[in-house]
């Protein structure tokens, strides 16, 4: 059996320095279709490890994971490459990716083999909204700014998703899967029904869904693997009592609109840097509502971006905080990510979080 090897994506954030003299110290085949480099700039001084993955490389395949497989958490970058990394199932290297809040639950979106964990936490007096790399089911790369659209659709009716694991309100549709936990942790007030999609899980697609399973006045319903709960409360209740029935096929749609169809695997960073080949971290920071200067402060980085064509993928780390490499702000980052063949790049979370696995390494 040929062994299928992937690319874990497991948080992401850029950086690089502009300018700099910098020196590859070695380059090491680490899976078919990706180099490991690790380079040095003394002068500053600088540590910068970068992964190129050849996207067309049939056997390499880009996902993103969650800490412990659910939606709050936390688990260190080597842990979760080692937890999935199997026969036939080969991490050849891995990244920290999305900004957290105090809870482990990550700031932006987040996508796990078509399955949406989360929306971004948007404020909605000053909706501003941070960037994410995605990728398709052909595995092509974009890097957007998404608008959460969802809805259900009977043979006769239709019905809009609020919200994907989070808190029941009043009058609300809401969709749960086993990221969230074991079961919804709902109340009796309600009604749920269970879905299993027929053809797998996709973001930005109408998927068809069979009902399996429901139940009214008894709440806090059991979430299997693979599977989802639609969940809803006051008139949301009444609806899935009334529309939806056991043996049913209904379709669902869940939208990050911006990104592209078929979504498979998303995770969010801050801010955009890099743009058509052009260090945009600047311009980026502004229209993604940055403030003081956390885009000029000196910090260790982790970032991702692809080149012009889409067909290379680059993950760069630069360690920081250290005599023997002192770090990068987001302007320069963007400038060595330029230079190395990035043509859109985002940031991921930074500072002590900059990790980069290579073979369990």
């Amino acid at each position: 059996m040929k062994w299928k090897f992937f690319i874990l994506v497991l948080c992401l954030v850029a950086i690089a320095q502009a300018q700099i003299d910098y020196t590859v110290i070695h380059t090491t085949q680490v899976g078919p279709g990706a180099l490991h480099k690790k380079l040095l700039a003394p002068q500053i001084p600088l540590e910068i490890h970068v992964l190129e993955i050849d996207l067309t490389n049939p056997y390499m395949l880009i996902e993103s994971a969650a800490a412990n497989n659910r939606l709050a958490g936390w688990q260190r970058t080597s842990a979760m490459s080692a937890a999935n990394d199997y026969e036939g199932h080969r991490v050849a290297a891995a990244i920290n990716g999305d900004f957290y809040d105090g809870s482990g639950v990550s700031i932006n979106a987040q996508v796990v083999k078509g399955e949406l964990l989360k929306t971004e936490n948007i404020n909605p007096s000053d909706p501003k909204y941070w960037s994410t790399i995605g990728f398709d089911r052909q595995g092509k790369p974009a890097i957007t700014l998404n608008i959460f659209s969802s809805f259900m659709l009977t043979k006769s009716a239709s019905r809009t998703i609020d919200e994907v694991n989070k808190s029941r309100g009043s009058n609300q549709l809401i969709l749960y899967n086993s990221y969230m936990a074991a079961s919804t942790g709902t109340s009796s007030r309600g009604c749920e029904v269970l879905i299993n999609p027929l053809d797998g899980w996709a973001v930005n697609d109408t998927l068809l869904c069979l009902v399996e399973a429901k139940a009214a006045g008894a709440g806090n319903m059991a979430i299997p693997k693979g599977k989802a709960i639609l969940s809803g409360s006051g008139n949301d209740s009444t609806f899935l009592a009334n529309q939806v029935q056991i043996g049913d096929t209904i379709r669902v749609f869940m939208g990050l609109n911006g990104a592209p169809k078929g979504l498979i695997d998303l995770v969010g960073g801050f801010p955009r840097i890099v743009k058509d080949g052009q260090n945009y971290a600047v311009d980026g920071y502004r229209e993604e509502g940055g403030s003081a200067s956390f885009h000029t402060d000196i910090h260790p980085r982790t970032g991702i971006g692809f080149s012009e064509d889409s067909t290379t993928v680059y993950f760069v780390t630069v360690d920081g905080r250290q005599a023997s490499s002192k770090g990068i702000n987001l302007i320069d980052l963007a400038d060595f990510m330029i230079s190395i063949g990035v043509a859109h790049g985002i940031n991921l979370d930074g500072g002590g979080s900059t990790t980069m696995v290579v073979r369990n390494q």
